[in-house]
């Protein structure tokens, strides 16, 4: 009985410590150019505007959120903390299918994605982590076939 309990504590451990890990940050030094199909969907949408009027510049890296390997998720924030405050910058999730367009699936601000939940549609559940130093917050979400929406629970 013991050490079952002691295997379901470290499971359960090991599930809290992975879901907390962040897969990207605005401040990851590994973000780099983001490509120009993933650039163009982000600056056609609303969000990109008072970024635009900033003259901010994007950089990202590509995340593994999809199920479908052929697919490509991108975590895009502004370079050099552009139109930032208190570390918490603008987050958006682009992904491209293996064939056709890329399409905006979040956008939201804040300063790391985690993984955080069961796969629904062919993504993990995620949550966006911010705050201050003497508060964070996470916001969960799901894929509701189109886009992340927040989560209800």
């Amino acid at each position: 009985m013991k050490a079952i309990l002691v295997f379901l504590a470290t499971v359960c451990v090991s599930c809290f410590a992975y879901a907390s890990e962040p897969i990207a940050s605005v401040e990851s030094p590994d973000l780099g150019p983001v490509p120009q199909a993933f650039r163009s969907t982000i600056e056609a949408d609303i969000s990109f505007s008072p970024y635009g009027s900033l003259n901010c510049k994007m950089q990202g890296k590509q995340i593994p959120l999809s199920s479908n390997s052929l697919a490509s998720t991108w975590f895009v924030t502004t370079s050099e903390a552009c139109g930032w405050g208190a570390a918490l910058g603008p987050i958006w999730l682009v992904e491209k299918p293996s064939t056709g367009e890329p399409s905006l699936i979040l956008a939201t601000g804040g300063n790391s994605v985690a993984i955080a939940g069961k796969s629904h549609d062919g993504f993990v559940g995620i949550a966006i982590v911010s705050g201050t130093a003497e508060e964070s917050v996470r916001k969960r979400y799901f894929f509701n076939g189109r886009k992340y929406v927040p989560s209800t629970k």
